[in-house]
């Protein structure tokens, strides 16, 4: 079993942003509690979209969003290189 936490949203309202941003911080923290409480496996998506935006100044949070909130095709694009990734790494792990 595998859980992983939010990507970064961005409303452009900076209260919702704001609210939401910090709802979503709490409940990946929470995420990430549960997974390891299970031992499942956790990915923190949260910290690599957060990173992905850092090493990619050219790309804004709501570049990668439809509505503010959901993925577009280029955010889904960032989420999959994410998620294999880590898939990727922990079948060599296994090797």
């Amino acid at each position: 079993m595998i859980i992983f936490n939010h990507h970064l949203s961005f409303p452009e309202d900076e209260v919702q942003n704001k609210k939401l941003t910090d709802l979503e911080d709490r409940t990946s923290l929470k995420m990430q509690d549960l997974a390891m409480e299970y031992n499942f496996g956790f990915i923190d998506l949260r910290g690599e979209w957060r990173r992905f935006l850092d090493l990619n100044k050219q790309v804004q949070p709501q570049d990668l969003l439809r509505d503010g909130i959901h993925p577009d095709d280029n955010g889904k694009r960032v989420l999959e290189w994410i998620l294999m990734e880590h898939f990727i790494k922990a079948i060599y792990k296994e090797s």
